[in-house]
């Protein structure tokens, strides 16, 4: 860690800011896009050095991962909306 920003601690590791205050990514000082789960298991790593990650603790269960790719499509891909549970 390099040290801290108003809202939380900004890590630096070779050419990249991870500023979790802000919860962004830069590469030599330029905005890089991440999604949301590899930004989040970044996190956990650079919080937790030298230690063990286990894959249950790093990556959520498959069930919920599916759950939010199901959402977020289109009910009329799936035919009659009132079928449908959510």
């Amino acid at each position: 860690m390099s040290g801290v920003s108003p809202k939380g601690p900004l890590y630096r590791f070779g050419p990249f800011e991870l500023n979790t205050g802000e919860e962004s990514l830069a590469r030599h000082g330029t905005r890089v896009k991440v999604q949301d789960l590899p930004y989040r298991l970044l996190v956990m790593l650079l919080e937790r050095p030298g230690e063990i990650v286990t894959r249950e603790e790093a990556l959520p269960p498959v069930s919920v991962v599916l759950r939010g790719f199901l959402t977020s499509l289109p009910l009329s891909w799936f035919g009659e909306a009132s079928t449908l549970r959510r």
